[in-house]
């Protein structure tokens, strides 16, 4: 359920243990706490009543879909429906351990089963957008190493080879441990939900919503932006810590910067 946030709140979600969990807030600045994701209702059932076994106080966690139409409390625009579809995205975004640099090829390797590109060769050509994650300040091939963790922008377009190839629009390097990449996406379309809020839909399946401390920069970060500038096309990089799990997802950005 809702909640207020503070003490309250962290020592719930400190009570879970090691259970994986994420705190979702909803636009009214209350939060809930989504914790665990299963394929079946049964299996989440099995495990709340093991949570609840092992001193978790009964009736505290409930279980709840992530499916737009059955979102949990806390969602961040509350009512989902209202929310437009998203389009497909013009590039993939793929992570992974530099494990080899041969020429303008970097190989990128994850130890996720489920990923399918856990294994993946990027070509770094002259179009190519080298980034650092904190302030964007631009890099050049030669100042990646093998051993660092990278996140990237490819083609869709890519060989069928085992790892597959692809050409990358954009490469996020020297990623502090502590903090996420910014995520890439193009806004595709700027409309409204019940209450008149702008939601600005975008290609990465995420909506953003523009809060009173959200920061809008140019890339560079020396210029100040405003939502104005974030038109249909706009390509954008957003760094957010929470999310939610409604399809599209939701958020509101700390900071973005836009792409020239």
């Amino acid at each position: 359920d809702a909640m207020a946030g503070g003490e309250e709140t962290a020592l719930l979600q400190e009570s879970l243990g090691t259970l994986d969990s994420s705190l979702v807030k909803a636009q009214d600045g209350s939060f809930c706490i989504v914790s665990g994701e299963f394929e079946t209702s049964q299996e989440a059932e099995e495990m709340l009543e093991k949570l609840e076994k092992e001193g978790l106080e009964p009736g505290l966690l409930h279980v709840a879909s992530g499916m737009s139409d059955e979102a949990p409390v806390g969602n961040a625009a509350g009512d989902t429906s209202a929310l437009p579809e998203a389009t497909m995205p013009s590039s993939i975004q793929v992570y992974g351990t530099v494990t080899e640099i041969n020429g303008n090829q970097v190989m990128l390797e994850n130890d996720n089963q489920n990923d399918p590109y856990s294994s993946i060769v990027l070509n770094i050509n002259e179009d190519t957008l080298i980034l650092t994650a904190t302030d964007c300040v631009p890099k050049e091939l030669k100042d990646l190493k093998v051993g660092e963790t990278l996140y990237a922008y490819v083609s869709p377009m890519m060989t069928r080879s085992l790892p597959p190839i692809s050409n990358a629009e954009l490469v996020i390097c020297q990623v502090p441990e502590d903090m996420a990449a910014p995520t890439y996406a193009t806004i595709t379309e700027i409309t409204s939900m019940n209450d008149g809020t702008p939601a600005y839909v975008t290609d990465r399946d995420i909506i953003y919503f523009i809060g009173e401390n959200t920061v809008i920069k140019t890339l560079d970060g020396k210029k100040e932006l405003t939502a104005a500038d974030l038109t249909p096309g706009t390509k954008v990089l957003a760094w957010y810590q929470i999310m939610t799990m409604s399809i599209p997802a939701q958020t509101t950005p700390d900071e973005i910067r836009v792409l020239p």
